[in-house]
């Protein structure tokens, strides 16, 4: 590995497959991500873009391993994606995130803004109980928004 990689993608697929019918052959396959390879370097920015439906999702969620690749490999500074544990990956995810263009389709539509940002915080316990509350108000004002936002609904701003 090269001192300045954080993240080499390496031959990745993705196929999902069907149900076999009745005098099928072969089970029908959908091949979402095929032969993707890409290094990304520290300090580099990075996007995938793509038609609707190409699969830019589908390898975004095959990176960090919230899909298994069917094939290929992901590493990320220096470790093996594939040989972490379900924890191990878990963990990791406070590092590595996908980030969607789209808030419509990023953001929990029925969620308060405010649960929105602490469902992350709450899940990978990144502040005490006592501290949530500050915390949240903390990232919001961060942003430029004003302690009341908190109880808006993403469609509200």
């Amino acid at each position: 590995m090269k001192d300045n990689v954080i993240l080499e993608v390496k031959n990745v697929e993705k196929f999902f497959y069907g149900n076999k019918k009745l005098f099928q052959k072969d089970r029908p396959v959908v091949k979402a991500v095929n032969d993707v390879s890409f290094t990304i370097n520290e300090g580099e920015t990075f996007g995938i873009v793509g038609e609707s439906g190409c699969g830019k999702s589908t390898l975004g969620r095959t990176v960090i391993r919230l899909l298994n690749p069917t094939n290929g490999q992901v590493i990320y500074k220096g470790t093996d994606l594939a040989t972490l544990s379900g924890e191990e990956m878990r963990k990791l995810r406070q590092e590595i995130q996908i980030i969607f263009q789209d808030p419509f389709s990023s953001l929990q539509p029925r969620m308060p803004v405010g649960e929105i940002i602490g469902e992350a915080v709450r899940e990978h316990g990144l502040v005490s109980k006592e501290e949530f509350d500050d915390y949240i108000d903390q990232v919001m004002d961060n942003c430029g928004l004003q302690p009341f936002h908190k109880d808006r609904y993403p469609h509200e701003f």
